[in-house]
């Protein structure tokens, strides 16, 4: 998995709360799965269940192009803005 996506979702997703429900489908060398971001919030008490797709291309049976999309950009934006809001709040408690 990218590590960028990790570093972003690791704290929100404990692997035991991963739970996507995916539903695949697959046409040639390229594979649809639509399922549920799931993520959890413990320092604000939020949770977000989101539907997303992702689309990726095989070669040799390996997965050489992945693309995520989310269904709702905006639903995500907030998330991410209370995140960080969260974090600015408690660095300027520590400085």
């Amino acid at each position: 998995m990218g590590k960028g996506f990790r570093a972003t979702w690791d704290r929100f997703q404990p692997s035991n709360s991963r739970g996507l429900k995916p539903r695949f489908i697959a046409q040639g060398n390229h594979v649809a799965v639509l399922w549920r971001h799931r993520a959890e919030n413990h320092e604000i008490g939020e949770r977000i269940v989101l539907p997303a797709a992702g689309i990726y291309r095989l070669v040799d049976e390996l997965v050489v192009d992945s693309r995520m999309f989310h269904f709702d950009i905006a639903g995500l934006c907030q998330v991410f803005e209370r995140q960080y809001a969260q974090l600015r709040v408690t660095a300027s408690e520590s400085s």
